[in-house]
């Protein structure tokens, strides 16, 4: 994490947005490692702010798959099935088949657990 803030400030001296953000999602990534969901969404939606900015569509789908990991997670998967669709959009637009891949088997995992609970 040390490292993580020390890579983010020295991007931000330096106006390096694209650092900042992959940056802010390293740092999100970890604090959601470490179960603090609150910090971890407060990084990843700074940082897809950013790239949205940007237009940095690989960074903007990266945050919203991380925010969807958030949210799940933290036990809210309702939410992050709708960040993962809106992932899924940005990979889709792209054509970044591996991912879209995996995105559509997490949804169907997602979807199939809510079934299972509305039994």
């Amino acid at each position: 994490m040390e490292y993580y803030q020390q890579a983010l400030e020295i991007n931000k001296k330096i106006g390096y947005e694209l650092g900042v953000a992959h940056n802010l999602n390293n740092i999100g990534t970890v604090y959601n490692e470490l179960g603090k969901h609150d910090e971890a969404l407060r990084y990843q939606e700074e940082a897809l702010g950013i790239n949205k900015k940007t237009e940095d569509e690989q960074g903007i789908a990266n945050n919203l798959t991380n925010i969807g990991v958030v949210y799940n997670d933290s036990g809210k998967p309702n939410e992050a099935l709708n960040y993962y669709q809106e992932a899924l959009e940005v990979f889709m637009h792209m054509n970044a088949q591996p991912r879209i891949e995996i995105l559509l088997k997490i949804i169907k995992i997602i979807e199939e657990e809510k079934k299972e609970k509305e039994k």
